[in-house]
């Protein structure tokens, strides 16, 4: 397998690894928080108004590493502070499965706050 596939192949087991995790935590999907905007978090728990974000492409220039994606999601993080969530920004690395775990660990703790 080359190593392109390989980062793929990763990257997609990593955004598994979030999606199930979140999923068993009762997280909400693709949350739209903004009564205007169409801004929406990849997963939330509206009742505790705390939001999860994961951000791909960052370790290969993708949307979320560039100058552009990059300011618009400034714009969206920083208005969904201000209406008082708290919003935590994940990448394939917190979900590879070296350490996944300890991401686990940390959202229980988000959670169980």
């Amino acid at each position: 397998m080359n190593i392109k596939r390989q980062r793929r192949n990763s990257i997609l087991t990593a955004k598994q690894n979030f999606e199930i995790l979140m999923r068993s935590h009762g997280a909400t999907p693709e949350h739209r928080f903004h009564p205007v905007r169409k801004w929406r978090f990849d997963f939330a728990l509206p009742s505790l108004m705390i939001a999860f974000e994961f951000e791909g492409g960052v370790f290969t220039q993708g949307r979320h590493s560039r100058g552009v994606g990059l300011s618009a999601d400034c714009d969206k993080y920083n208005e969904a502070q201000r209406m008082g969530w708290k919003v935590y920004r994940f990448t394939a690395w917190h979900f590879a499965n070296c350490r996944v775990k300890k991401t686990a660990d940390y959202i229980e703790k988000l959670i169980d706050k």
